[in-house]
């Protein structure tokens, strides 16, 4: 039978952490794989590189707060059902979109936060009632032209539909 001390997260933070004993020599010792002993290292949030909240100045920590509260408002801007003006006020503030010439496979794309986000789909968020793209769904441009995006001319529909759109069906 096996030990399965691994699974002890005292156990394994005395090894790992304290004894700054190697993963690869852990699992030798427990007659098992790395990756296992690896899988509760993660799970146990046991990392030896981490920074304690003592090396890092306030000013760092502000700026952490920060950025992670803009990623969230980006996020429930981006998701959420709300106003269409507050919804533009609040994506023009964080994020500036820098337009760009960068087109693939025929889809004009813009650069946010150095990713690049199909237009399409950054107007549809930005313009439409919706304000958002469901699970499942797809834009989609009714006369064909992968470069016209004028809100008019987009339209959300599930995938099965797109497809048969494409195929001549509907």
């Amino acid at each position: 039978m096996t030990n399965k001390l691994y699974k002890n997260k005292n156990w394994l933070y005395e090894n790992f952490i304290v004894k700054s004993r190697t993963s690869y020599d852990i699992a030798n010792e427990l007659y098992t794989t790395q990756p296992v002993i690896h899988y509760w290292i993660t799970k146990f949030n046991l990392n030896r590189n981490r920074k304690s909240p003592s090396n890092e100045t306030k000013e760092q920590i502000r700026q952490t707060l920060k950025r992670k509260y803009k990623l969230r408002l980006l996020s429930k801007c981006l998701s959420d059902p709300i106003p269409k003006s507050t919804r533009i006020k609040a994506l023009n503030s964080i994020i500036k979109p820098e337009y760009s010439t960068h087109i693939n496979q025929g889809y004009k794309f813009i650069k946010i936060n150095n990713k690049y986000l199909p237009e399409s789909h950054y107007i549809w968020k930005k313009e439409s009632e919706w304000g958002f793209i469901p699970k499942g769904f797809v834009v989609h441009h009714r006369n064909q032209d992968k470069l016209d995006n004028r809100i008019e001319n987009l339209m959300c529909i599930p995938l099965e539909t797109h497809v048969s759109i494409h195929k001549g069906g509907v």
